[in-house]
């Protein structure tokens, strides 16, 4: 599988898989790539709020005294 597989959708589909098991392997397939694809978003999603959160400037203030 390309990485490029993981980024866009595959393309659709011209004939229809007849053999049941070819259409259940297809199917096993973009569940996978569903779940993945989900995942990678999740984490991402996480990492930028772990970053962020991380990433304020901290302002520093004279004391006077």
């Amino acid at each position: 599988m390309l990485p490029a597989t993981l980024i866009a959708r595959p393309p659709e589909e011209f004939h229809p898989a007849t053999v049941p098991f070819v259409r259940d392997l297809r199917d096993a397939l973009r569940d996978a790539h569903r779940r993945v694809r989900d995942a990678t978003k999740s984490s991402a999603r996480t990492q930028k709020r772990y970053y962020d959160e991380r990433s304020k400037q901290t302002l520093f203030q004279e004391k006077n005294s």
